[in-house]
C-alpha cells in the first residue's frame, strides 16, 4: 500500500501488507477511522480476532475527542467485528459501551442493521421493543425493519409494521416510507399490492415525480405500457 496515495475520505479500502506498514499508516493518520480499520482487517485476515479488537480499541483511544464521526466509525467497526467474529454477549457488551460515547440514534440504528444483516430473528424482536422506546417516530428504524421483514418473507409482520409506522412517523415522511414499501412489495411481496400503493401515492402526492417515475417503469416492466403511457 502506498501511503502517499492514501485518502482517508475515500470509501475504497486498501490492504496493509505488514504490521510495520499498518503502524506507519495509523501513525501518519491517527485520527482516521479508515486507517485503523485497515489495521484491524490485517489481523482478521490472519484470523487473529483478539489483536483486531486491540487495534480498534487503541484507535478509539487515539482519535481526537473532537472527531466524533471517526470515533463512531470505529465503534461501528468493533460492533461489526463482534457480530461476525464474536457472539451475542460480546456484541451487546460493545453496543452498551458504545452508547456511552457516541450518538445514541446512530449507534442504535447500526446495531439494528447488524442484527438484520446477520438475521438474528430472536434478537431483532427483543431489540425492537427497546429501540421503539427511544425512536418510535423515526422513519429509518421502520425502513430498516420493513426491508428485513420483506427480504426474509415475513410479509405479514412487514405489513403490520408499515401500518403502525403511518401512525407514528411525521406526516412529511409518509411519501418516502410509502414509496419504499411499495418497492419492497414489488420485489418481495405482492405486485398488485405494490401497484395499488403507487396509485395511492400518486393521488395523495402528485408532486412526487420521482415516485411517479418509478411506478411508470414498474408498469412498463410488467407489460402495462398503456397504463404507463397514460401517466406521462
Amino acid at each position: 500500500m502506498n501511503l502517499t496515495e492514501f485518502d482517508p475520505t475515500n470509501s475504497k479500502y486498501e490492504e496493509a501488507e505488514s504490521v510495520d506498514e499498518a503502524e506507519a499508516l495509523v501513525s501518519t493518520y491517527p485520527n482516521s477511522a479508515k486507517a485503523w480499520v485497515i489495521y484491524m482487517i490485517y489481523h482478521l485476515k490472519l484470523a487473529d480476532v483478539n489483536k483486531a479488537r486491540y487495534v480498534v480499541r487503541r484507535g478509539i483511544q487515539t482519535i481526537n475527542y473532537r472527531e466524533d464521526e471517526e470515533k463512531l466509525n470505529l465503534w461501528k467497526a468493533l460492533m461489526n467485528l463482534e457480530a461476525f467474529h464474536g457472539n451475542n454477549k460480546s456484541l451487546f457488551t460493545v453496543f452498551e459501551e458504545a452508547l456511552k460515547f457516541t450518538d445514541k440514534k446512530k449507534t442504535y440504528l447500526h446495531m439494528l442493521n447488524l442484527l438484520c444483516t446477520t438475521e438474528k430473528a430472536e434478537e431483532i424482536e427483543e431489540f425492537c421493543q427497546r429501540i421503539f422506546k427511544h425512536f418510535k417516530a423515526d422513519t429509518d428504524v421502520y425502513l430498516t425493519l420493513l426491508t428485513y421483514y420483506m427480504k426474509v418473507g415475513k410479509t405479514k409482520e412487514a405489513r403490520n409494521l408499515y401500518s403502525r409506522s403511518l401512525k407514528c412517523i411525521p406526516a412529511k415522511e409518509y411519501p418516502n416510507i410509502m414509496g419504499r414499501f411499495a418497492q419492497l412489495e414489488y420485489k418481495h411481496g405482492d405486485i398488485e399490492k405494490s401497484l395499488s400503493l403507487y396509485e395511492e401515492i400518486l393521488v395523495k402526492y402528485p408532486k412526487r415525480k420521482d415516485l411517479k417515475s418509478v411506478y411508470i417503469n414498474i408498469l412498463k416492466a410488467n407489460g402495462q405500457e398503456e397504463r404507463a403511457n397514460a401517466l406521462l
